[in-house]
């Protein structure tokens, strides 16, 4: 799975040269996106308050998940049906990221890469099992944050 930005703050992700999904920032200083799986735009994440440390994923206007920085820094993904992920870097000198579930099991990597001709970042993701797209789209949200906070990314400002 790969997921490649376009047009500076958008990213459109593929798998086997499919497109399966796309972020969408709604301007360039923004922490809210539009999402969409299999090209059906219904998912919106906004910040909650003023700390910018949290987000609610909503589906049309209900909401189905909340992402929220924890005290050592990683991101708690939590959806309504139950569901618990952890959004974390690897270390600090390693732009690596991974999903893992509430038991500490990694399900997804994503690996970003810079490239200098076009000021963007791409992602390129890897998995055991096939995760759902809308988790992969929160984690290349996050990912996105991450960077934002770390001032290392040109196109994703927060």
């Amino acid at each position: 799975m790969k997921a490649i930005c376009t047009e500076l703050r958008n990213f459109e992700l593929f798998e086997n040269h499919k497109k399966v999904g796309r972020i969408t920032y709604k301007n360039w200083f923004s922490s809210s996106a539009e999402m969409e799986v299999d090209k059906m735009p219904s998912y919106e994440v906004k910040s909650i308050g003023f700390s910018g440390v949290a987000f609610t994923l909503f589906k049309n206007t209900e909401e189905i998940a909340t992402f929220k920085m924890n005290l050592k820094g990683h991101m708690v993904l939590s959806f309504k049906d139950e569901q618990d992920y952890l959004f974390k870097r690897k270390s600090i000198f390693n732009s690596k990221y991974t999903i893992e579930s509430a038991n500490g099991q990694e399900l997804i990597r994503l690996i970003p890469s810079f490239d200098w001709n076009k000021l963007s970042y791409s992602y390129d993701i890897a998995y055991e099992d096939k995760p759902d797209i809308l988790l992969v789209l929160a984690g290349m949200f996050c990912a996105n944050y991450y960077m934002a906070l770390s001032g290392g990314a040109i196109t994703t400002t927060v």
